[in-house]
């Protein structure tokens, strides 16, 4: 039996090698269409299929309290938080989880981190397991202020070489030494709702700059927690939590909870974590397998055509005796080869495709960290596979066998076959197109988001910017001390040689972030919670922001106490269309003099959907008449006098012995751009090389139904073309045939794509709706596409001499 399916393999890969383009075709067709499946099946196969990384996943719940305020929703106070903790009878246990940012200094070098401040009971609960020493115990309980810290594995290898003699040692973060108890183990992680990046050191709550005692006049940080309690006890718990959180509101003397609705929610870990991803992982999938669908339809015509040219080979097997078994197996052997050539293209293909997917999906799906193809995903390869090569091998056997359907595809003129044979043609020709329109559909849905990203006007200019943003060297440092120091630095970076001048502000202009507060036309209307900027007046001029009607703030700081710039998004909101200079605008409850109105200006995405467009710009440090301990201190550099800026001279000022501050960041604004629009442009390439993927199916696929169709029909061409009839009446006659249904197709595609997206819009809004500016060139493109596909089969076909063609059917 062995020797038999050697030989079987000998005659097949002969059978190939005669036809290199069939198989390059088939190969890299297939291989790019399995490898989009395999990627998004990986994704699923995380996010539905593998259970969480921590002990008793499904006990573990994610309890949050919101604050309802003016039409928008802001997270609660830490010291809230803190005290349900602390007073919470229905868990088993509960942990705080709070996340910053922290410098460490390792070798005379500083490296930023992601750091977590963590509960005691944190690690236990979650059963993170170190590799290393231990985890926090009681030592490490709040108000302990026990100076220990547990480090990532990643953190271990990469700045401390693995060294098992690291436990004991002291490290300096942000100037002082903590003590390293503990290393985690390798792939321990902590659950990816807490924090956009995993932390790298942990460190007890007592270090963390959380007001989590409500000693601070405003208010700072936010604080997560994990409860484990009894798995589907959901709502039970959610009256607990928010009985529990309104007498604590009461007890904690804070004017903010007082201003709106407090709102527990008690979420299990797992959906906490995967949230709506599932959905759009699933409707990935969908788009995906609708993918392999369409190259599959596609290169089964390929086949068939194939099976055409072998019907004589088949009649000569036949005539010395094989039996259909022995064919099938022929053909079994040669899809198998293909498949699985295919298959292995497609694992290596989707290993690439699963870090675009991380690097794509990183702000909007969880768990990408652990994204790899796992055996779920290898043994769905191996059944997908399995499945083409049955599938491609059975489509040809199955039309050598019936001869009647053979019978009908050859028959012409007017009889039954014909239109038997023509309502196959249609069939094939409108759900080809069908599929590959709601691809395109859904590809454009893609590609016009991030074109529509990339074409923004950014609304200042990016030439010859820098922006430098610093923070305290020492935390120790107050803030009067910082404002004493703050115009020392930047008249000694005005003083380089190729800065024109410097602004200072509280947001860099691309995240304009600010502070959000109460914004309002009058002290009656509805309040607004808008971001509210700091900047000095020269911010404006050195940053190349437009106005649209009035001028930057005054210069003498008095004067300038209560003027308020608003860009024209804000300005419509607060004050309508008709707004005027010299309209008051309300913020925190105070009036402003509307001075200046300038253009929108770009802003990251992240915060443009949680913010809205809306800025509001007032003179620095004239909000509650000091800095606030959440806001920066960003400085706007225009070096005109030269095209590259020496980044090395603001080093060695800010870092100097007896500078006051460090340097959190310090990039040219051209560069801050580009890092938010990177997203964008890999997303518009990606969609863009799918859609053209998605045309070099839809042309494989009509030219295989059309190119079948015109061999089968060559005898009826032969006996037309000799009673007289041109070869461009019989391409037109073809052409005609063959769009009714394609055309039909595309627009069944296209409104079958515009309802399901009207269906499923909550999960389409972040794409927003087909555009037909985006949508009409994919359809023309297709529109070509088809018709070189159907003219270039037919055209080989009639180029044969007539005579020729009745030879051969002879």
């Amino acid at each position: 039996m062995s020797a038999y399916w050697l030989m079987e393999l000998r005659v097949a890969m002969r059978a190939l090698t005669k036809r290199p383009q069939f198989v390059l075709t088939v190969v890299i067709t297939l291989a790019l269409s399995m490898a989009t499946v395999i990627s998004v099946f990986s994704l699923n196969s995380l996010l539905l299929l593998q259970s969480l990384p921590f002990k008793d996943a499904q006990q573990q719940y994610v309890v949050d309290f919101k604050l309802d305020f003016a039409g928008k929703t802001f997270p609660s106070l830490p010291v809230l938080k803190r005290r349900f903790v602390e007073n919470q009878t229905s868990f088993e246990s509960a942990s705080l989880y709070v996340g910053e940012t922290r410098t460490l200094e390792l070798q005379h070098q500083l490296f930023k981190l992601e750091t977590a401040f963590v509960s005691a009971s944190y690690f236990d609960q979650l059963g993170l397991a170190t590799t290393h020493g231990r985890a926090f115990n009681h030592n490490e309980k709040l108000n302990n202020f026990t100076p220990s810290t547990v480090l990532s594995y990643q953190l271990w290898q990469e700045k401390f070489s693995a060294s098992p003699a690291i436990i004991g040692r002291q490290i300096n973060i942000d100037g002082t030494f903590f003590s390293v108890v503990g290393v985690l183990k390798k792939g321990v992680l902590s659950p990816d709702n807490l924090a956009s990046e995993q932390p790298q050191l942990y460190l007890p709550l007592d270090y963390s700059n959380a007001d989590l005692f409500g000693n601070k006049n405003i208010s700072e940080g936010d604080a997560s927690i994990i409860a484990k309690g009894n798995a589907n006890n959901h709502t039970s718990y959610l009256n607990d939590v928010q009985s529990l959180a309104n007498k604590l509101k009461t007890e904690i003397n804070n004017p903010l909870l007082s201003f709106g609705t407090l709102k527990a929610h008690v979420t299990p870990l797992r959906e906490a974590i995967i949230g709506d991803s599932d959905r759009l992982s699933l409707l990935l999938l969908l788009g995906a397998l609708m993918l392999l669908l369409v190259a599959c339809a596609n290169l089964s015509n390929l086949f068939i055509a194939r099976s055409v040219e072998s019907k004589q080979d088949f009649a000569i097997h036949v005539a010395v005796g094989a039996k259909h078994k022995q064919l099938f197996n022929k053909l079994l052997m040669e899809s198998s080869l293909l498949s699985f050539a295919s298959g292995i293209m497609a694992l290596l293909i989707a290993v690439w495709a699963i870090e675009l997917i991380k690097f794509i999906g990183s702000d909007s799906l969880p768990r990408l960290n652990q994204l790899s193809i796992d055996s779920y995903t290898l043994l769905f390869s191996m059944l997908i596979c399995c499945l083409l090569a049955l599938f491609f091998s059975y489509i040809p056997f199955w039309l050598s066998r019936n001869a009647s359907l053979n019978q009908q595809m050859q028959t012409s003129g007017k009889g039954g076959g014909k239109q038997n044979s023509a309502r196959s043609r249609v069939a094939l020709l409108l759900g080809q197109s069908a599929l590959v329109s709601m691809l395109l559909c859904f590809s454009s849905l893609f590609l016009q988001k991030s074109l529509t990203e990339l074409e923004k006007v950014t609304g200042f200019n990016t030439e010859q910017r820098a922006i430098l943003t610093l923070e305290r060297k020492n935390k120790a440092l107050s803030k009067g001390e910082l404002a004493s120091a703050l115009p020392a630095v930047i008249e000694q970076i005005r003083q380089l040689p190729e800065v024109t001048n410097v602004a200072l502000s509280n947001s860099s202009p691309v995240i304009m972030a600010g502070v959000v507060f109460p914004v309002q036309k009058s002290i009656d209307s509805a309040e607004y919670m808008l971001s509210v900027n700091k900047a000095q007046p020269n911010f404006f001029d050195v940053l190349g922001i437009e106005f649209i009607k009035g001028s930057t703030f005054s210069q003498n700081s008095a004067e300038a106490t209560y003027e308020v710039i608003l860009n024209q998004s804000s300005a419509r909101l607060l004050l309508g269309e008709n707004w005027a200079i010299g309209d008051s605008v309300f913020v925190t409850g105070r009036p402003y003099k509307l001075v200046g109105v300038i253009k929108d200006t770009f802003r990251a995405r992240y915060l443009r959907s949680q913010l809205g467009n809306e800025l509001v710009i007032v003179p620095y440090n004239k909000i509650n008449g000091d800095m606030l301990p959440s806001e920066q201190i960003v400085l706007n550099i225009y070096h005109g006098k030269s095209k590259h800026f020496n980044f090395s001279n603001i080093d060695s000022i800010i870092n100097s012995p007896t500078s006051a501050f460090s340097i959190t960041s310090l990039q040219s604004l051209q560069d801050v751009l580009e890092e938010e629009v990177h997203l964008a442009k890999t997303t518009a390439i990606l969609a863009a090389s799918f859609c053209l993927l998605t045309l070099l199916l839809a042309a494989i696929g009509v030219w295989g139904i059309v190119n079948y169709s015109a061999k089968m029909r060559h005898f009826e061409f032969g006996i037309r073309m000799a009673l007289g009839a041109k070869k461009v009446h019989l391409l037109k006659m073809m052409l005609l045939e063959n769009i009714k249904p394609l055309s039909f197709g595309m627009f069944s595609g296209v409104a079958l794509a515009t309802l399901i997206i009207q269906a499923n819009a909550a999960h389409f809004s972040l794409f927003g709706y087909l555009q037909v500016g985006y949508l009409a060139p994919m359809i023309i493109a297709m529109i070509l596409t088809t018709l070189i596909a159907i003219i270039k089969p037919v055209t080989q076909v009639v180029n044969d001499a007539p005579m020729s063609a009745l030879k051969r059917e002879q």
